[in-house]
């Protein structure tokens, strides 16, 4: 047989076969994954949500089973617990503790009950209340370690402090300074006897009148200037104070009569303004 018999015989033959193209390659094929893999991803999902669940309702019910701060164990409600706000006092630094004691009144008629006075002390100073004012009556404990002494105005910021009662810092050895303010008008007798440091006061207006004796002793106060308020200077006001060499008063003062109203010598020289 020759070659073109047989190439035409193969030719006939492929007719009869008619495969197609498509077949004569192989491609290859998708893995597909089993649908038991996504079926345990979707069961893990469902468990963890069913778990988180439970966490949280059993929190919540823990926290409602907590008794409630307006409610007992039995049911019952209670007062609601408020915290009480601190009132800020702008006043000295020291709040004044107050203290009742039962004192007779300057103004008691015999036969009249005594009367209870309130006292507060604000800072070294006790004070004391009399017919809506206040009233300087001394110190705290030892006076001797008093070197500075400010008087309030005012005690609560209602009473006036309007005197300082006889005798009130006597004997304060180691006072250097002492701040009236312009709400005394009165100082008694002897306020101020024997405070043998006292070097400076300080008296604002209205200072009317001043007893005899309150800068008796003061042996180291130099000099002093009284308000235009004062009235009267009585001749034991300055008596021991040795080195008081200058002082001013107002021209309305009135003081006791001579060459020497305070029996202190020529050393002290009086201006008047």
């Amino acid at each position: 047989m020759d070659l073109f018999s047989r190439k035409k015989q193969n030719t006939e033959s492929e007719d009869e076969l008619s495969i197609p193209d498509s077949d004569l390659y192989l491609r290859p094929k998708k893995e597909k994954k089993p649908a038991k893999v996504y079926g345990l991803l979707f069961i893990i999902l469902c468990a963890v949500a069913a778990v988180f669940l439970l966490v949280s309702d059993s929190e919540f019910e823990e926290k409602a089973a907590e008794p409630s701060a307006l409610t007992s164990t039995a049911g019952e409600r209670q007062p609601e617990v408020v915290e009480e706000q601190q009132e800020i006092y702008e006043g000295p630094e020291e709040l004044p503790s107050e203290t009742v004691t039962v004192i007779p009144d300057y103004n008691q008629q015999p036969g009249q009950a005594t009367v209870e006075y309130r006292r507060y002390q604000i800072g070294s100073i006790i004070y004391e209340i009399r017919n809506d004012a206040a009233f300087v009556i001394g110190t705290v404990g030892n006076t001797k370690n008093v070197k500075y002494l400010t008087i309030e105005s005012s005690v609560r910021y209602m009473y006036p402090v309007v005197e300082i009662c006889e005798g009130a810092f006597r004997d304060c050895s180691r006072l250097l300074r002492v701040h009236i303010p312009d709400s005394v008008i009165i100082i008694r007798e002897s306020a101020f006897e024997n405070c043998k440091k006292l070097e400076l006061v300080s008296m604002s207006e209205g200072l009317i009148t001043i007893e005899g004796r309150v800068f008796a002793g003061c042996a180291a106060l130099k000099s002093l200037k009284f308000p235009s308020t004062v009235k009267e200077l009585r001749a034991d006001v300055f008596e021991g104070a040795e080195k008081l060499s200058k002082l001013r008063i107002p021209e309305s003062c009135r003081i006791p009569e001579g060459d020497d109203p305070f029996g202190l010598g020529e050393k002290l020289k009086i201006e008047v303004y």
